[in-house]
């Protein structure tokens, strides 16, 4: 417990002012991982690092209070800028275990692998995610607006598509496709089905369709 008190306490310190000591930095590099708190160095470049804590430990599930809150921090000789600091709900599905990772897949299919961050999870199992496109030459990274609306998401790098299977009545499947603007697109191509017979095989058919008809 003292430890998770720790590592707050130098999370909001970085925040609230930005003219810190690189020690500082170095100390939230080296402190331990928790159930709570989890850090990744990002763009390959040991002076960024990826925060995300979580400050809500109960077992709400109100998606209009968020839960964790996420940093991009960076370091210099001088001081240390907090580049983004967004609170967001995030819950793993009920009964799992609360522990709220970052994930890495590349959804835009730009060869650089981007944020994954749980968001929540329906009555029927489907889950949601809060998705950030990594860029690594500009050393930026840009939430991507709806993406947390698309149940399940899976990026199909053969196709380069990103295929949305639903659990619904009857289950479903849309398929999406994030442009050079960064901006999320919904492709209009729709699966529905009666049954789990084949389901994948239909799914891959129709991303050929999809990819053959551009």
């Amino acid at each position: 417990m003292k430890s998770t008190n720790l590592i707050a306490l130098i999370c909001v310190t970085l925040i609230a002012c930005n003219n810190k000591s690189k020690t500082q930095f170095d100390n939230l590099i080296n402190s331990s991982d928790n159930p709570h708190f989890k850090k990744y160095q990002i763009f390959d470049d040991k002076n960024y690092l990826l925060t995300l804590r979580t400050f809500d430990t109960t077992s709400s599930y109100n998606i209009d209070h968020p839960t964790v809150i996420l940093n991009l921090l960076r370091s210099d000789e001088t001081k240390i800028d907090t580049l983004v600091n967004d609170s967001i709900f995030s819950r793993n599905p009920i009964g799992a275990v609360p522990e709220i990772k970052i994930d890495f897949i590349d959804f835009n299919f730009d060869g650089v692998k981007d944020i994954l961050i749980p968001y929540g999870t329906d009555p029927r199992g489907n889950h949601g995610f809060h998705l950030y496109l990594v860029d690594n030459n500009r050393k930026q990274i840009q939430y991507m607006t709806g993406f947390k609306d698309i149940g399940n998401p899976k990026a199909d790098s053969i196709y380069q598509i990103i295929q949305s299977f639903v659990l619904a009545g009857p289950p479903f499947c849309r398929f999406y496709k994030i442009n050079f603007d960064k901006e999320l697109i919904d492709i209009d191509h729709y699966l529905e089905f009666s049954d789990f017979d084949s389901i994948e095989t239909k799914i891959q058919q129709q991303m050929k369709k999809i990819t053959t008809t551009r």
